[in-house]
């Protein structure tokens, strides 16, 4: 981040505190976070890996920070569906509402309209489990099963950079840097077009639904049986769904005025 302009412009996070982050860390932390997106740099955050995490008590639905904070994206997990060609969300996927993190204003619409559709019933939580006017995770879902990735063979000081294999992972800590990797291409195209980089996303993704895959099955109880079960529209299982790069394009380059 020292580096200014010569440094990357997006960063991705594969981490999650489960348990409640004390406040003047997370002041702290989003007052960074905050910063960070002034500088316009972009932070894409994994959801999580548990579901819907249930706390040790059993009382409550925890949303994960710092995916639960407005300054980063929070990605989810979608798998493939029974039929091999449409994606449901993955039960894994974090997800849900903060305790700690109010709802941002560009959220509201989405959240709402979630909560005229959603079904309140068993799995759904009762009301003292979750706090509606929380921040809702995740915003959006990338692929969370059997990606395959390489490896350096021996990731040492001296490992030989031919010396690779390849291996498969999955969950939100995959997904992340999947979508992290598709906001880097965005930010090539509009470099392409003498843009500006896109900095900060979330505003922009919840304005054009349309440039995602709406996922409507699955839900993310994880090893549980409370959580959220995906509907149209934006959900806490997959958030505003899978991205559609041509669409997401068109509307970064609309957004800036961009016609190359």
């Amino acid at each position: 981040l020292e580096k200014g302009e010569d440094g990357p412009w997006v960063y991705s996070i594969s981490y999650n505190a489960r348990s409640p982050v004390p406040d003047d860390i997370l002041d702290q932390s989003n007052s960074n976070l905050a910063k960070i997106a002034a500088m316009g740099i972009t932070v894409i955050v994994s959801s999580g890996d548990e579901g819907a995490w249930l706390n040790d008590e059993k009382t409550k639905l925890r949303a994960e920070f710092p995916a639960t904070s407005q300054w980063v994206t929070a990605v989810g997990g979608t798998v493939l569906s029974d039929d091999n060609r449409t994606e449901q969300a993955w039960n894994g996927g974090g997800g849900g509402f903060s305790w700690s993190d109010p709802r941002p204003t560009w959220q509201d619409g989405a959240v709402e309209k979630y909560f005229t559709v959603a079904n309140k019933s068993k799995p759904f939580p009762s009301e003292e489990m979750y706090n509606p006017k929380g921040r809702g995770v995740p915003d959006v879902s990338a692929f969370a099963a059997n990606l395959v990735v390489v490896y350096p063979e021996d990731p040492g000081p001296h490992w030989d950079p031919n010396g690779t294999y390849f291996g498969i992972q999955g969950g939100t800590s995959a997904a992340a840097p999947v979508f992290a990797a598709l906001v880097s291409l965005l930010n090539g195209e509009r470099a392409r077009c003498h843009g500006k980089r896109l900095g900060f996303l979330n505003p922009l993704l919840y304005a054009h639904a349309e440039a995602f895959t709406d996922i409507t099955s699955g839900s993310n109880l994880g090893a549980d049986e409370w959580g959220y079960t995906a509907v149209k529209g934006w959900d806490p299982a997959t958030g505003l769904g899978s991205p559609l790069f041509d669409k997401l394009l068109a509307a970064v380059k609309s957004s800036a005025g961009l016609t190359c």
